[in-house]
């Protein structure tokens, strides 16, 4: 099980369409995503006239509780958990593939710290004071606990400045860049082994440069 990281803009989804290909000249390998993707839906609800500009409104609003600490309503434990399952969704399939003997390659992994907001429990800074935002919480505290024990072999981490990230996606905003930048810095993922690429280097490099490492742990193997 090998996980690519990496800002939006970082070329994940590039770079995880070599490996894969790659990966299948000699076996079965899988890709899975599994990041919420919450940042693509919020980008085509903007698009919609009127409701979409009311909806970003509210998501903005909301913002600073998160930051600051906050004590969430029912409707936002329903969101947590609804997400939670759906990323649960999706590292399940990816652990049948494993399961099955395939080389999985992981876009995004689960963190359960440093606390942040990219890949690690949404509900970190929260202060519920209602037994259902108590329960959430600890559903998703436990669950990342569980996603993050398994460790992948190899965490493949691509680094860019985010003048380059914001050049390759200029529909996302410039500050949200920056903080996900600084992010994927801090990620340790439990003591696993990783790689720094600078991803603003030619493709061909970048993939090289993963396939090399790839190998170095296959050989140990």
């Amino acid at each position: 099980m090998f996980a690519i990281v990496g800002s939006d803009g970082a070329g994940k989804t590039t770079v995880s369409d070599e490996l894969l290909t790659w990966f299948r000249e000699d076996g079965k390998a899988e890709y899975c995503h599994l990041g919420k993707q919450t940042g693509n839906l919020m980008r085509s609800i903007r698009t919609i006239p009127f409701f979409g500009s009311r909806v970003d409104e509210a998501a903005k609003k909301r913002g600073p509780r998160k930051k600051s600490g906050w004590s969430p309503g029912p409707l936002a434990c329903i969101a947590v958990l609804l997400m939670l399952q759906r990323r649960l969704n999706r590292y399940r399939r990816m652990m049948r593939f494993r399961q099955k003997g395939f080389i999985v390659l992981a876009d995004r992994f689960p963190q359960v710290g440093p606390p942040g907001r990219l890949d690690s429990p949404e509900m970190y800074l929260a202060e519920p004071t209602t037994w259902y935002g108590k329960a959430t919480m600890k559903r998703e505290q436990n669950m990342f606990e569980w996603m993050a024990s398994y460790e992948p072999a190899l965490v493949i981490r691509l680094n860019v400045d985010v003048d380059t990230a914001f050049a390759r996606k200029p529909d996302h905003k410039y500050e949200n860049l920056a903080t996900k930048i600084e992010a994927v810095k801090n990620m340790n993922f439990g003591g696993a082994k990783i790689i720094d690429i600078d991803a603003t280097r030619p493709l061909a490099e970048v993939v090289e440069t993963a396939k090399a490492a790839i190998c170095d742990i296959l050989d140990k193997r």
